[in-house]
């Protein structure tokens, strides 16, 4: 396990605190980590975990602001659109 670093002009947290960051650091190990990106110019706005929940984001390239549903801004892996196509040429 990673260890936490923080800054230590800060007090350090209260043992709840502690023990919510552990947990959330061991659910997050068993998912993939990918970019989340701008809608409007692409530029990558930070690394989430996960395909599920909503997101309040600002680019700091184009100055977009709004929520992000992640379950619409995920990309299915090239290797798995390229296996389908060879298999149903016939579907298109």
């Amino acid at each position: 396990m990673e260890t936490i670093t923080f800054d230590r002009r800060y007090s350090e947290p209260p043992p709840e605190t502690w023990a919510k960051i552990l947990s959330s650091q061991e659910e997050a190990a068993a998912l993939a980590l990918r970019d989340l990106k701008c809608p409007i110019c692409g530029y990558k706005l930070f690394g989430v975990y996960g395909h599920t929940g909503y997101v309040n984001v600002k680019c700091q390239k184009c100055k977009f602001t709004g929520p992000l549903n992640l379950a619409y801004f995920h990309r299915q892996k090239r290797s798995c659109r390229r296996r389908d196509n060879l298999r149903n040429p016939s579907d298109r």
